[in-house]
């Protein structure tokens, strides 16, 4: 049977297969990060609002999740690149996702990245506090 090259078990597959690619080495790990906040589409200014701010984020940071078609859309940044680095891994994992696709997400996943030694617990938490405002979205949305 072949996988759902769609299915967040797969992109976290994948994602994983890059990270390991980098060998244990920090410096490469956290350029791919930024890189990949770089290239996250612009978020909107007039959508920087207190209603989509991640007030447990350091940086100012900002996830507006949505639901069109059964499906959760999100667009996210922060004026952190490392954290816009993670909220674009958050958005490769979960966007276009059925939300009880996102609530059976194992918060596992970030910890295989080794990430724990690039960014520190203030940055971790702010992590955790984007991961819970989707699961919460998408709790809203599973009816």
């Amino acid at each position: 049977m072949q996988e759902d090259t769609k299915s967040i078990k797969f992109l976290e597959k994948e994602i994983l297969k890059t990270f390991e690619l980098f060998d244990g080495d920090s410096q490469l790990c956290l350029s791919y990060v930024m890189d990949l906040g770089a290239r996250l589409p612009k978020f909107p200014h007039k959508l920087k609002l207190s209603k989509y701010r991640v007030h447990s984020c350091m940086a100012l940071t900002w996830i507006r999740p949505s639901y069109k078609d059964g499906l959760i859309h999100l667009q996210g940044a922060s004026e952190s690149l490392t954290t816009q680095g993670l909220i674009a891994i958050v958005i490769m994992l979960f966007s276009g996702q059925k939300p009880s696709k996102v609530l059976e997400f194992d918060n596992k996943f970030f910890p295989k990245l080794g990430l724990e030694k690039l960014i520190g617990i203030k940055r971790r938490s702010g992590l955790q506090a984007i991961l819970d405002e989707i699961i919460a979205f998408a709790s809203k949305c599973n009816y």
